[in-house]
């Protein structure tokens, strides 16, 4: 398997565990993302900015909320990650800078959301576990 396709099992192995065990804000943000993940095939083309802003813009709304009124700590990460998403964009449609420097700029925001996903998902299970532990139940 290729390291896209690894990552991407990887990826959506860790938004399956967040939306099973997690709490309200990794169910937002699994929602957020699978509506981003629809919304960019359907909507935005290779090199469509104002379409991925509006979709980075969605998300935002989303985590927003969630962000402000959470007590965890990764929902500010990936919101402040949705900001510099967007920001990136918003440098996009200024300088005009060509499809490949848009990638690699919007790809280091995306990856370290994905660390963020993947982080919290391990942060779930591992709570999950030792609440059980603490229950007694093995």
């Amino acid at each position: 398997m290729s390291i896209e396709g690894t990552l991407m099992v990887l990826g959506l192995t860790c938004l399956a565990v967040a939306l099973v065990l997690g709490g309200v804000e990794e169910r937002a943000f699994v929602i957020a993302q699978a509506a981003s993940g629809i919304a960019e095939h359907y909507v935005v083309r290779a090199g469509d900015v104002p379409a991925a802003v509006l979709v980075d813009l969605a998300v935002l709304a989303v985590m927003m909320p969630v962000a402000l009124t959470t007590k965890k700590v990764w929902p500010l990460v990936v919101t402040s990650l949705c900001i510099a998403t967007l920001m990136s964009e918003a440098a996009q449609m200024l300088v005009h800078a060509g499809p490949r420097a848009y990638g690699v700029m919007q790809s280091s925001w995306d990856l370290l959301a994905d660390v963020m996903v993947a982080a919290g998902a391990v942060g779930v299970w591992m709570s999950r576990r030792a609440d059980r532990a603490r229950v007694g139940h093995p």
